[in-house]
C-alpha cells in the first residue's frame, strides 16, 4: 500500500479514523457500508483494521534473548556508528536502569 497516491491515503485514513471512533464490533459494518461503491478501499481499510486487531498479540510476545541483548546494546551504546542507523541518541542512564531488567530476564 506504500505506493498509493496521497488522495488514496487520505480516503483510507478518513474511513479508518471514523471506523476507530466506533466500538470494535461495529467497525467492519461501518467500513462495508461506507465503502460499498469502492471494494478496493474496503479491502484496504479492512486489512488495516485486521492488522491493528492482531497487533496486541504480536506486541505481547517476548522476543528471544539474543534479540533483547542486541536491542539493549543498540539502545545503550555510546558508539555513534551503532546509533547512526537508528537516528537516535543513547538512552539516559536512568532510562537504561529501567529497561535493563526487562532485557536481561531469563526465558
Amino acid at each position: 500500500m506504500s505506493s498509493l497516491p496521497p488522495e488514496r491515503w487520505q480516503a483510507i485514513t478518513r474511513v479508518l479514523g471514523k471506523a476507530f471512533d466506533r466500538p470494535p464490533e461495529e467497525r467492519i459494518a461501518y467500513v462495508r457500508a461506507t465503502c460499498a461503491g469502492d471494494p478496493e478501499l474496503r479491502r484496504q481499510v479492512e486489512a488495516l483494521l485486521e492488522a491493528e486487531a492482531n497487533a496486541p498479540a504480536f506486541l505481547e510476545q517476548r522476543p528471544p534473548r539474543a534479540v533483547r541483548s542486541l536491542l539493549l546494546a543498540l539502545f545503550t551504546s555510546t558508539d555513534r556508528r551503532l546509533r547512526r542507523p537508528l537516528s537516535m541518541p543513547p538512552l539516559r542512564p536512568e532510562a537504561i536502569a529501567e529497561v535493563q531488567p526487562i532485557f536481561n530476564k531469563q526465558d
